[in-house]
């Protein structure tokens, strides 16, 4: 065997040296390209969170605004309907008023 032999096996050699390399640059790409793909699931994920958060807390901040609003609206009306029985309690004495006065009157006369 020659020296065409250890040159073939050298030239053998470094084609299975140059495939390895290859090999192991493809899978350090892949695994990179992997890493990114779950970073960019791990943010995406986040984002919705966040989104999810801020929407839980602006539904909050909408139920207390209709509760205070409710509240309101109830004292409005309980407001109106004491307005309403201090009129109508008000004629009442004004006309057992005007009936004392009309006996008392009466009974003078």
């Amino acid at each position: 065997m020659g020296k065409g032999f250890n040159i073939a096996m050298k030239i053998v050699k470094e084609i299975d040296k140059a495939g390895k390399r290859a090999a192991r640059e493809t899978e350090k790409q892949q695994k990179a390209n992997e890493r990114d793909r779950i970073r960019n699931m791990k943010d995406r994920v986040r984002s919705l969170e966040r989104q999810v958060k801020e929407n839980e807390r602006e539904i909050q901040r909408q139920e207390k605004a209709d509760e205070r609003e409710q509240v309101k609206k109830e004292k409005e009306e309980f407001q109106q309907a004491l307005e309403y029985e201090k009129s109508i309690f008000e004629d009442r004495v004004l006309k057992r008023t005007n009936m004392r006065i009309d006996v008392v009157t009466r009974n003078l006369k």
